[in-house]
């Protein structure tokens, strides 16, 4: 505290800066659950320093985020996936504190907006707050970033536990930041990605459906729903498994009741009744 309190501009020298801004960083993020989620708390180091410290900081990480470039999932080893680099979530709270300015994204390159879509998904719970006025402000670097890395994501083989956090964090995101991501889950739809491909698991590729269909109903607009209506109705005359009828039977009771009713009628026509038949599921 002396070293940054009395000679600021010592400590925030390039020599000393990155130092500096990763101890301070590291206080603010065990300084209150709103530091745990972002990493930045300006009123934290307002307190203990002063704003022309605060600005100072705010400032420097502002140069951090851009000196790195954190790597995707699709771009790591297996065993690595589901694993970052501590640095990164430091330049996630560095475009929090950038964020403060609420025409930032306005001020970014499309490469420094690519690059920025890079350190969404390092957020612990869901993506950033600064997502949507990223999304909005630059859509086709969102994307090229992280739209591609869903396409990724939607297209491996279905395993028995099949999960995308990116997905599940796209599917709580504000409707600005969904609406971004819309055009992927519907071309994913339309190339009949919900049909069970070569070695996949039943199991896994109809928790895959279900996640992308809800989304598609919870965010879509009115022509979506009613595209999702047709291939749900069409879906359930062919001979699809049942993990899949168990996703498009729902959906089609949501968007069509006597559809619906029609469609659990012809499913369950042929099957023998017991305490346990595919109609009882």
């Amino acid at each position: 505290w002396l070293e940054i309190a009395e000679h600021p501009t010592r400590a925030f020298s390039p020599e000393r800066g990155g130092d500096t801004v990763w101890n301070l960083w590291r206080a603010m993020s065990q300084a209150g659950n709103d530091s745990r989620e972002s990493g930045w708390n300006r009123r934290f180091i307002e307190t203990n320093f002063g704003k022309e410290i605060a600005d100072r900081l705010r400032l420097t990480l502002m140069e951090q985020w851009r000196n790195d470039r954190p790597t995707l999932a699709s771009e790591r080893p297996d065993n690595e996936k589901n694993t970052y680099l501590a640095r990164w979530q430091l330049g996630l709270a560095a475009i929090y504190a950038e964020a403060e300015d609420p025409a930032w994204a306005t001020k970014l390159s499309e490469c420094e907006a690519k690059l920025a879509a890079r350190y969404a998904p390092i957020e612990l719970n869901g993506l950033p707050l600064w997502m949507e006025t990223l999304a909005a402000t630059h859509p086709t670097a969102v994307d090229a970033t992280l739209g591609e890395e869903l396409s990724l994501e939607l297209a491996c083989v279905a395993g028995t536990q099949w999960h995308s956090m990116l997905l599940q964090s796209i599917g709580y995101a504000s409707e600005a930041v969904v609406a971004a991501f819309l055009p992927r889950l519907r071309v994913w739809l339309d190339a009949r990605g919900d049909l069970l491909g070569h070695n996949e698991d039943k199991g896994g590729a109809a928790q895959r459906l279900g996640r992308v269909v809800d989304i598609l109903m919870k965010h879509g607009d009115a022509e979506t729903r009613l595209h999702l209506r047709d291939v749900a109705e069409q879906r359930l005359r062919e001979n699809i498994p049942a993990s899949f009828a168990h996703v498009w039977l729902p959906s089609l009771m949501r968007l069509d009741a006597d559809a619906g009713v029609v469609a659990l009628q012809n499913r369950v026509a042929g099957v023998q009744p017991s305490q346990r038949s595919e109609a009882v599921a």
